[in-house]
């Protein structure tokens, strides 16, 4: 059985690719990302991690917010190489929130949270 994203981390490729192809189409359409940062840590010869520190701007507008600010992403890849060529095992990107450290859920709303400063947004 398929599974949203939304509903599982683990969810078959198929569910992954519908769930992408929507935030490109309808919410991500007019986006750019810019490359702030790269890092490379070579596992082996042939296997990597690559880091990719990102800002993304122009996403849609979403209810009562208008206009969307840029905010910070962090990419991080497996590649490995295969016939000279290297290819993405696996790929994971996460936000970055300004001076939050982790995320908190308070009724089922998802908030950071610094855990030094005890703030939580």
């Amino acid at each position: 059985m398929c599974r949203t994203v939304r509903d599982h981390h683990l969810a078959p490729a198929c569910e992954r690719r519908k769930a992408h192809a929507y935030g490109l189409e309808r919410i991500f359409n007019v986006s750019t990302l810019t490359l702030d940062e790269i890092r490379l840590k070579r596992l082996s010869n042939d296997l990597a991690v690559v880091y990719a520190a990102l800002t993304l701007s122009d996403q849609i507008a979403m209810g009562a917010i208008t206009q969307p600010q840029a905010r910070k992403t962090i990419f991080s890849f497996v590649v490995r190489r295969v016939a000279g060529q290297w290819m993405c095992a696996s790929a994971h990107n996460t936000d970055v929130v300004t001076d939050m450290e982790t995320y908190v859920i308070d009724d089922e709303v998802f908030r950071a949270a610094n855990c030094r400063s005890g703030h939580v947004h």
